[in-house]
């Protein structure tokens, strides 16, 4: 269970599961969009790493409850 205050972070490369995660976390008046911060976003790990060589884009988002 996510806090009150507590923050989700969303990452991912498939473009279609990044739009429904948005959508479903901007239309809850719960949540509000806020900064991955960068140390998190310097994160990257071994599948995320092949997937860049390719050239396939990493998305990201962070919402707050």
């Amino acid at each position: 269970m996510l806090e009150p205050g507590g923050t989700i972070y969303l990452r991912t490369d498939d473009r279609a599961y990044f739009e429904q995660m948005t959508l479903v976390f901007g239309q809850s008046p719960a949540f509000r969009p806020v900064a991955t911060p960068v140390e998190l976003s310097a994160v990257v790990t071994d599948f995320e790493r092949e997937f860049q060589k390719r050239g396939v884009e990493t998305l990201r988002a962070a919402y707050q409850l």
